[in-house]
């Protein structure tokens, strides 16, 4: 069983469950409960590639690999990381490792649900070719993989310029690629390479909200600088420029939506790498920033921004990972100023609670909270940096009584609906108003809020949250 295969090798390497839920972006219960058999495997896992990765990592004795050779019946344990890893991965789903070695295995992985069956028979004059030009999405894939191991080879950072209104489907639908994808990313941000991104906001909505949900994890590192185009285009002759300026570059153009058989292009040679990134500025020069991001040394500013969120009407909805102060009793928001005399929490409490108040007399509001804000014992405040009072935590009474007022408004205001959701990040907080924008807040270091005014973005944000807020009536207090 997974649940058997994946406790065995959590204890071989004393991983516990809230280090490996960290490194592959889910709730540490939701780990426990995969690793304990409480919780099936869904489907499509698409966080295990990641969890996998991590794992490998930790495998460093010769006990442990040893251990490992002889349950995934191996000659040897693989050098490569990336071998393990998928080795690794395959025994947790169950499968055998293909007789005719890694090598296959690495081309399946990358082929985006094409067979397992993969024919290597590259001629040997056109060898140095491939490694040049690939084709198609598939080969998109491979392009972008062979773009992320330079960078992983750099010893200094730099910052990555990436720009496409190219079909996003070679990102999103192979689930593998993608967690393949988001691990690179994150492990080239843990460098410190930074990325300056031209967004295209006239995608059509299903694209967009791909793009916010596989974004947002990277945006709150604080490492990303996005711009968009602001000018109308036509969407014909669609291009990508994904430039890292010491390494290489991946370039393709296609016609609408048809990257079929496109050709992708890597590019290593340091002149021509030169003259996209002169490309780039170019394009990069008629491009405005997509969002205002604001750090938590302008609390007080960061606090009178936020409060534009609370005026006005409109449905609104809220996913945090922890209560918010809307929903604070005063009791608990008077002894929080108390013990952090020289914050903001109670300015900022009374502005949310009024708000919401006012709001709920004619319009719904959706709380969606993280499973840990509902049943941990103590928690932090949230965003407690931006109000000025860094380190401040609930006590254990403080968290009672807000819960018990959560509660409260669920029975007794028919607008009000407070969602259980295990899958919400606990260092985040989004909120959005439908037409009016979005505010997105991340609560840990590096402590950074977005407010997001283009609507195309704050649009599809907003249909997120609207999709989180109609969770099943069994994880919501009605």
């Amino acid at each position: 069983m997974f649940s058997e295969r994946l406790n065995h090798v959590m204890e071989l390497t004393h991983t516990k469950a809230s280090e490996l839920a960290r490194a592959a972006n889910l709730n540490a219960s939701y780990v426990s409960r995969l690793k304990n058999g409480n919780r099936p495997l869904p489907k499509m896992p698409d966080f295990l590639p990641a969890m996998c990765i991590y794992l490998t990592r930790r495998i460093h004795s010769d006990y442990q690999r040893d251990a490992l050779r002889c349950k995934l019946n191996l000659a040897a344990w693989p050098v490569e990381e990336r071998e393990a890893a998928m080795l690794l991965e395959r025994w947790l789903l169950g499968k055998a490792a293909p007789a005719a070695g890694m090598e296959m295995l690495v081309q399946s992985f990358t082929s985006a649900g094409k067979s397992s069956e993969l024919k290597l028979n590259i001629p040997e004059d056109e060898l140095s070719a491939a490694r040049r030009y690939y084709y198609g999405p598939e080969g998109k894939q491979e392009a972008v993989m062979q773009f992320f191991d330079r960078i992983k080879k750099e010893k200094s950072p730099q910052t990555l310029l990436l720009s496409s209104d190219e079909d996003m489907g070679w990102m999103y639908e192979n689930p593998l690629f993608t967690a393949r994808w988001a691990m690179d990313f994150k492990q080239a941000l843990d460098m410190g390479n930074r990325v300056r991104i031209i967004h295209h906001v006239g995608r059509d909505l299903n694209e967009l909200l791909e793009a916010v949900t596989k974004w947002m994890p990277i945006y709150m590192t604080g490492m990303i600088e996005p711009y968009y185009y602001p000018r109308l285009r036509d969407g014909i002759i669609r291009r990508s420029l994904f430039i890292a300026p010491k390494s290489a570059a991946v370039i393709s153009s296609s016609v609408g939506r048809d990257t079929e058989g496109m050709l992708n292009e890597l590019i290593v040679n340091p002149q021509a790498i030169a003259a996209l990134v002169k490309e780039y500025e170019n394009y990069f020069a008629l491009c405005r920033p997509l969002m205002k991001i604001t750090s938590r040394h302008d609390i007080l500013k960061s606090a009178l921004e936020t409060s534009l969120f609370f005026e006005g009407g409109g449905s609104s909805v809220c996913m945090a990972g922890a209560p918010t102060l809307a929903t604070m009793p005063e009791g608990v928001a008077k002894s929080m100023q108390e013990r952090a005399p020289k914050s903001h929490i109670l300015e900022l409490w009374q502005k949310s609670s009024s708000a919401l108040s006012r709001n709920l007399e004619g319009y719904r509001h959706t709380d969606v909270l993280s499973e840990t804000a509902m049943t941990a014992p103590l928690l932090p405040l949230p965003c407690a940096d931006f109000l000025g009072a860094e380190g401040l935590c609930y006590t254990s009474e403080e968290l009672e009584s807000h819960r018990a007022n959560i509660q409260k408004l669920a029975h007794g205001n028919t607008n009000y609906r407070c969602v259980v959701d295990e899958a919400v990040p606990s260092n985040l907080l989004l909120y959005g108003r439908g037409g009016q924008g979005t505010l997105m807040i991340k609560s840990d270091e590096p402590n950074m809020a977005f407010i997001i005014s283009e609507m195309n973005i704050a649009n599809a944000f907003w249909d997120y949250l609207e999709v989180k807020a109609k969770t099943p009536p069994s994880h919501a207090w009605q």
